[in-house]
C-alpha cells in the first residue's frame, strides 16, 4: 500500500501535464485521475456517485491529504467541468466477491 501512495505522490506532478492539452474528459481521466481513483485505489471511488461539482472543484484546486492541488494552468475550469460531468456519467463499479 506504502507503495502505491508514493508512486501515486510521485506520478501525478509529472503527468498533470498543461491546461487545454486534453482531446477530452476520459483522456484527462486516464492521464491524470484515474491513476490513483481507479487503477491504484488511492483515493476514493468517484464513478457512480454523482458528486457535485463544487465538491470535485475544492478537492482538485486543494491539496487534500495525499491529493495533490491541480492549479487552472494544469487542468483549466472548463475542462474540470466537463471532467465532473464526465465522471458523473460513470457507472459504479462492479463489486467484488470477498
Amino acid at each position: 500500500m506504502m507503495i502505491a501512495v508514493i508512486a501515486c505522490a510521485i506520478s501525478i506532478p509529472a503527468t498533470a501535464g498543461v491546461a487545454g492539452q486534453w482531446t477530452d474528459s476520459a483522456a484527462l481521466w486516464d492521464s491524470t485521475c484515474g491513476y490513483c481513483h481507479e487503477k491504484a485505489a488511492v483515493g476514493p471511488v468517484l464513478f457512480g456517485r454523482n458528486l457535485p461539482r463544487e465538491l470535485i472543484d475544492t478537492w482538485t484546486r486543494n491539496s487534500h491529504g495525499r491529493m495533490p492541488p491541480f492549479t487552472h494552468s494544469e487542468i483549466s475550469d472548463a475542462e474540470l467541468a466537463a471532467l465532473t460531468e464526465w465522471i458523473n456519467r460513470q457507472p459504479a463499479p462492479k463489486a467484488t466477491a470477498p
